[in-house]
């Protein structure tokens, strides 16, 4: 399961929440398993829609950056190259995960990918 969900599940019943994740069209089907497995495991308290991104890394951080500079609420969830975690963070379109979740994500995973996703010492 990507890192973006890892923290999948533990949800409340019925919110009827659908939340968007803006990533790439992959083409094995991957995400839109993930999407659907994480949606389940949230007992209804979510749905995880895709909302498909170009192939092209750098068509996909344009399209990203437009909306996110245009301050775009449906945008919920981006599936995103490592590359850009400081610029995204430092325009405060994504947010630091907790300690708690930090930890809980990294356990166990190649330590210079993790460093990779960090920006300014939080993931």
């Amino acid at each position: 399961m990507p890192a973006s969900l890892a923290a999948c599940g533990g949800g409340q019943p019925g919110n009827g929440v659908v939340l968007k994740w803006y990533v790439f069209n992959e083409p094995s089907g991957a995400f839109a398993t993930d999407a659907r497995d994480c949606s389940a495991s949230s007992s209804g308290a979510y749905r995880i829609a895709l909302v498909p991104l170009p192939a092209d890394a750098d068509q996909q951080r344009e399209q990203l950056v437009r909306r996110l500079a245009a301050r775009d609420h449906d945008i919920d969830l981006i599936g995103m190259d490592v590359i850009w975690s400081a610029e995204f963070a430092q325009a405060g379109w994504i947010l630091p995960w907790s300690a708690r979740l930090a930890r809980q994500t990294t356990a166990g995973r190649v330590a210079s990918t993790v460093a990779g996703a960090r920006y300014q010492g939080r993931l």
